[in-house]
C-alpha cells in the first residue's frame, strides 16, 4: 500500500498527521500505520538539539537541516491557509498535536517518500512507502519498484527471494545521483568509501580537514 500525495514534504507530513489523527482515515490505512517505526525508532538530524547536530561539522549540513525545521515550523504554526494542498487549518484544525509528533512525521515523509512513474500512464507521482525500512540501498541492485493502482510493487530479478536474503532496490532513480550529505540527511546512513564515484560534498569536506590537521 502506497500513499499519492501532492505539494511539498511539510504539507504531505499535514496530511500523515490527518490520516493518523482521523478515525475513518486510520481505519483505512492501520496496517500502513503499523508498518511505521515509533519516534524512538528514529535516527534522524532534523530532531536532535543544535548542540548534537554540530557533530555533523559541517556547516553546509547544519544549515540544510535548519532550512527544513523552519519550512516545517512554517507550514505548521501559521494561522494562514497559504493556498497549501495540505494545510493544518483544513486537515486538524482542532487536533491538539505536540511538537515531538509533527517531527516524527516529517521524518516519516522524508525518508519514505518517492517519485515514480505510475505504470500504465508514465505520469510521475509522489508517493509514501512505508516498507522502505524492509529494503535497503544498493546501488548495484537490478530490483525495480514500479507504482500501480493505489500500490507500489517491488520487482525482484533473480529466482526469488530466501529466507534472511537481504533486499536491496537502488534509491537513486532515474536521472539522480544519491549524494553522501543527503543519505545522511534523509537516511542516517553513509555511502561506502569504496565506491569512488559516489563521494560527494561531505567525503571532500572530510579529507580536506584530515589533510589540513597533519
Amino acid at each position: 500500500m502506497a500513499i499519492p500525495f501532492e505539494g511539498s514534504p511539510e504539507e504531505a507530513t499535514v496530511l500523515l498527521l490527518h490520516i493518523k489523527h482521523d478515525r475513518r482515515r486510520r481505519a483505512q490505512y492501520q496496517p500502513w500505520l503499523n508498518a511505521l517505526p515509533g519516534p524512538q525508532d528514529f535516527i534522524a538530524w532534523d530532531s536532535v538539539d543544535d548542540q548534537s547536530l554540530s557533530m555533523l561539522q559541517c556547516s553546509e549540513m547544519e544549515g540544510a537541516v535548519r532550512e527544513r525545521r523552519e519550512r516545517l515550523e512554517t507550514v505548521w504554526q501559521t494561522e494562514q491557509d497559504q493556498d497549501l494542498v495540505y494545510s493544518k487549518q483544513n486537515l486538524l484544525p482542532s487536533r491538539d498535536i505536540h511538537w515531538d509528533e509533527v517531527q516524527w512525521a516529517a521524518n516519516v515523509v522524508r525518508s519514505r517518500n518517492w517519485t515514480m512513474g505510475q505504470s500504465g500512464t508514465g505520469e510521475h507521482v509522489c508517493v509514501m512507502m512505508p516498507l522502505f525500512d524492509m529494503v535497503n540501498h544498493d546501488r548495484a541492485s537490478d530490483n525495480r519498484i514500479r507504482f500501480r493502482g493505489g500500490a507500489f510493487q517491488l520487482v525482484h530479478e533473480g529466482d526469488g527471494i530466501k529466507a534472511g536474503e537481504e533486499i536491496t532496490y537502488n534509491y537513486e532513480g532515474e536521472g539522480h545521483e544519491l549524494r553522501n550529505d543527503q543519505a545522511a540527511l534523509d537516511y542516517s546512513f553513509m555511502l561506502p568509501h569504496s565506491d569512488d564515484s559516489r563521494l560527494f560534498h561531505v567525503d571532500a569536506l572530510a579529507s580536506m580537514t584530515s589533510s589540513s590537521e597533519v
